[in-house]
């Protein structure tokens, strides 16, 4: 007999298809977190199911119509924990927050519940929502870059009474005050865009496509347009897919820093092609000064333009961030940005400014940060040299005997 919603505290659910290479690990990485295991199945023909099945998951299959929602939908429709954690087979959980994290499962009153999420190696985490109620109405939306949040919402407004009814919104993560929010020290590590496939990218195009001809206005589907037709090698079309997206984005009068990437892959061809993206980047960051990438890009533009020291206060304001705040802008960023990189254009800086001792400590810092690039190295020695050059010529110039007059 089929045990009922409910019976167990934690599902964790899946789709699959010719995930051989990473379901396993994945699978392993959920041991002691989740109670059951559901796979879905879409079509895999290296075996994957046989893997799932294996390793203890209860498996079905769903054919693949071009939309994910769908798929992941078949996946939630045989949970039967009280909650649900959705999952992919490139991504893992991070050890040792199994036991906190069911000890919030069994008391919170959520509907839903943020994680910690790192989108791929090197790069800064942010909250996103993974774990939510195992509730009929929460369901996922759109064919590709599927959203549950929307659905999470409208539960929790048509069950409050005037708002939110628990913890509420959650600051800087744009989730409305409709529905009750909640954290769980879950961390995530997604891998998959460790390796840029382009089978992927094929897979997406026509789903990208389909869903902006429904939603011509969308600002992250113009840039997630733009990511599948740069990696597939057609720098024009993923060109004209960003401004789209720059324009969707002014249209809608956003501010959130998501918002501006489309302006910032703008301003990144605008530096390649030796243009100067002064007017592109400084509109930019005044409609999206919170993102990280902008402010980077400004800092290496003030370099270039001869005005190192205010270009130096924001590799600084870079190298300072509190990466646990920036988690709730929702926003993740490579990591050498707050790193290696900002320590690095801050040396440069210093050293236009002939502070060569200065320079030398930030190119360290870069240095410690990336040992692998040798550039750094290379640029600490010649700041240090050129620091004990002017160490030298001051003690020359202090031991010259001076004149008396008369």
């Amino acid at each position: 007999m089929t045990e009922p919603v409910g019976s167990v505290l934690l599902s964790a659910a899946l789709i699959v298809r010719d995930e051989a290479d990473h379901l396993r690990a994945c699978l392993d990485s959920l041991d002691g977190l989740v109670d059951e295991v559901v796979v879905v199945d879409t079509g895999s023909t290296d075996g994957s199911a046989t893997i799932a099945a294996s390793a203890g998951a209860r498996v079905a299959e769903h054919r693949w119509h071009g939309d994910f929602s769908a798929a992941r939908n078949a996946a939630l429709d045989l949970c039967r924990g009280r909650w649900i954690l959705y999952v992919d087979a490139d991504e893992r959980v991070r050890a040792g927050t199994a036991a906190a994290t069911r000890a919030v499962l069994e008391t919170s009153d959520a509907l839903g519940l943020l994680v910690e999420f790192t989108p791929a190696t090197g790069f800064t985490w942010y909250r996103e929502c993974r774990l939510f109620r195992n509730d009929p109405a929460i369901r996922f939306e759109r064919p590709i870059h599927e959203r549950v949040v929307p659905a999470i919402e409208r539960l929790g407004r048509a069950r409050s009474t005037g708002g939110a009814t628990g913890p509420g919104s959650v600051p800087g993560t744009g989730l409305t005050g409709g529905a009750v929010w909640g954290r769980v020290p879950l961390h995530l590590h997604h891998l998959g865009y460790d390796d840029d496939r382009p089978s992927r990218h094929r897979r997406d195009l026509p789903l990208l496509e389909g869903e902006l001809a429904r939603r011509t206005g969308d600002e992250s589907t113009w840039y997630r347009l733009g990511v599948a037709r740069a990696g597939l090698g057609d720098d024009r079309g993923a060109e004209e897919a960003w401004r789209e997206g720059a324009r969707a984005s002014a249209a809608e009068g956003d501010t959130h820093p998501l918002g501006g990437m489309s302006l910032v892959e703008l301003v990144r061809i605008s530096e390649e092609q030796g243009e100067d993206p002064g007017d592109l980047l400084t509109g930019a960051l005044d409609r999206f000064p919170r993102n990280r990438l902008l402010v980077w890009h400004q800092a290496r533009r003030l370099l270039a333009t001869g005005a190192p020291r205010s270009a130096a206060a924001l590799f600084a304001g870079l190298a300072a961030t509190d990466l646990e705040a920036l988690a709730n802008e929702g926003l993740a960023y490579d990591g050498r940005l707050f790193g290696s990189w900002a320590h690095d254009g801050a040396g440069a800086a210093a050293f236009a400014l002939g502070n060569y001792e200065a320079a030398a400590a930030e190119y360290a810092a870069a240095e410690a940060a990336e040992p692998g690039v040798l550039g750094y190295r290379v640029k600490r020695v010649a700041a240090t040299r050129r620091a004990e050059g002017v160490r030298s010529c001051t003690e020359d110039a202090a031991t010259v005997p001076t004149r008396r007059a008369g």
